[in-house]
C-alpha cells in the first residue's frame, strides 16, 4: 500500500512539475495566430531537446545570419520588436529582454551574472522572416548557457494548414 501511494505521489508531482503549454486558448484569442504557432513550434522543439527548464527571452532579436529557400531577411521590414505571449508556456522561465539589452549595453557584469544564474541557459528567437507566399518561415535561435557555451540554429518551418512543421533545422555556429 505504501509503495502504491508513493508511486501515486511521485507521478502526481512529476505531472504537475512539467511545464505545460496553453496553446489552444492563446490561439483562439490571438490577433497573430500564425506567428504564435511558428514560435510555439520552435520553442517546443528546443524544450524537447534542451529541457523545459531553459529560459526564454521575452523579446525577439533582429539579427539573422542565414538566407534559405528564397527567404532573405530584410531588417528594414522587421524593425518592430515582438514580445512573447507568455501565456503559451505559462510555467516557463522568462528572461526580460529589455533588461538583458540594458545590461549588455551599460552593465556587462550584470549580464554575465545573469548568464551564470540561469544554469540551464536561455534561448533568444529572431523576428520571423516569411517567404513571399507566407507558407515558409525562417526563425533563428540563439542558445546561451553560462559563460562557456553558445550556439545558433535556424528553423525553416512550413505551414501545413493548421500548424507549422519543421522542414529543416540546422546549426549555424557554436562558441
Amino acid at each position: 500500500m505504501k509503495i502504491n501511494l508513493l508511486i501515486f505521489f511521485f507521478t502526481l508531482t512529476l505531472l504537475t512539475s512539467c511545464n505545460s503549454d496553453n496553446l489552444k486558448e492563446v490561439i483562439e484569442n490571438s490577433n497573430t495566430p500564425k506567428l504564435d504557432l511558428a514560435y510555439y513550434t520552435v520553442v517546443k522543439s528546443e524544450m524537447e531537446e534542451l529541457g523545459s527548464s531553459i529560459g526564454i527571452v521575452d523579446k525577439t532579436l533582429d539579427t539573422t545570419s542565414i538566407k534559405l529557400n528564397d527567404i532573405v531577411p530584410s531588417y528594414s521590414k522587421s524593425e518592430k520588436t515582438i514580445y512573447w505571449k507568455k501565456e503559451v508556456f505559462p510555467r516557463a522561465n522568462y528572461v526580460n529582454g529589455d533588461s538583458l539589452e540594458s545590461y549588455i549595453n551599460a552593465r556587462p557584469e550584470k549580464y554575465w551574472e545573469l548568464r551564470d544564474e540561469y544554469k540551464s541557459g536561455w534561448i533568444e528567437l529572431t523576428t520571423p522572416y516569411f517567404a513571399q507566399d507566407k507558407k515558409m518561415v525562417l526563425i533563428e535561435v540563439s542558445f546561451l548557457r553560462s559563460r562557456s557555451f553558445g550556439a545558433s540554429l535556424y528553423y525553416l518551418l512550413e505551414w501545413k494548414g493548421e500548424e507549422y512543421v519543421i522542414k529543416e533545422k540546422g546549426l549555424i555556429s557554436i562558441s
